[in-house]
């Protein structure tokens, strides 16, 4: 058996070719957010995980704004073109905020949405798994001037 995916790079797999093939029952969850607010919680993430391994210096901030504007630009349009593709029952869109401020309910939601069986069990760990996570409070997301810039710019080309 040889993976019809082994000869493709990962970035050119479409969401519909991995339904359509590789995963015919693969269940997508497009968490909506925006553009920029992605960008830059990525770029601060890359930054921390290059210094974190530390097995050779990140690319500079300017270059990680760019670079990751552009993946993101191509992922959406990759999305936007293959979305119609993908079965109503295994594609559900949902607020990144309404998961970040009511986590139980975006949770049910995704169970119910793709009738996942177990929702009774699974309830109550993730009903203290939840509670445990209130305390956390994400790093606010800031770049510099001079970046907030180029990646307004970038955002604009892209």
């Amino acid at each position: 058996w040889q993976d019809p995916a082994a000869d493709q790079e990962l970035g050119s797999l479409s969401p519909s070719s991995v339904a359509d093939q590789t995963f015919p029952r693969a269940r997508f969850v497009v968490l909506q957010r925006s553009p920029i607010d992605s960008i830059r919680s990525l770029v601060q993430v890359k930054q921390r995980l290059g210094d974190l391994v530390g097995l050779q210096p990140p690319p500079s901030l300017f270059q990680q704004v760019e670079e990751t504007a552009t993946a993101h630009a191509e992922l959406m349009q990759s999305l936007e073109q293959s979305q119609h593709c993908i079965p109503a029952e295994q594609l559900l869109e949902m607020s990144y905020g309404d998961l970040v401020t009511r986590p139980l309910v975006s949770v049910k939601r995704i169970y119910d949405h793709f009738g996942i069986a177990g929702w009774p069990e699974a309830e109550g760990p993730i009903r203290q798994r939840v509670a445990r996570a209130r305390a956390y409070k994400a790093d606010p997301v800031h770049l510099p001037e001079h970046l907030e810039q180029h990646l307004r710019e970038c955002l604009k080309t892209a």
